[in-house]
């Protein structure tokens, strides 16, 4: 199960690794949720990440009824055709 706290520590980090790098230029973090449970995602959009990469269709649908609405998906892996329609259509 995820730590709320840990999961917040993490995605600070990550923040000031980005912000460090980014030299003055509007970064957008996409959290990837492969393979994380839905807790986790849950975990980071109360740290403030509303924006998740998911590179499965079955997990994508899974998680997102689960998680809070303004949460933005976008989907980072190869799309087998067979299941363009069911992305599409959630």
């Amino acid at each position: 199960s995820a730590s709320y706290v840990g999961v917040a520590e993490a995605l600070e980090a990550v923040r000031a690794r980005i912000q460090s790098a980014a030299a003055g230029r509007t970064i957008q973090l996409v959290a990837v949720s492969k393979m994380k449970s839905t807790e986790s995602v849950r975990a980071a959009h109360a740290a403030g990440q509303a924006v998740f990469g998911e590179n499965y269709v079955q997990e994508l649908l899974a998680k997102a009824p689960e998680v809070p609405q303004d949460v933005r998906w976008h989907f980072i892996g190869k799309l087998q055709s067979n299941k363009v329609k069911t992305l599409i259509e959630r």
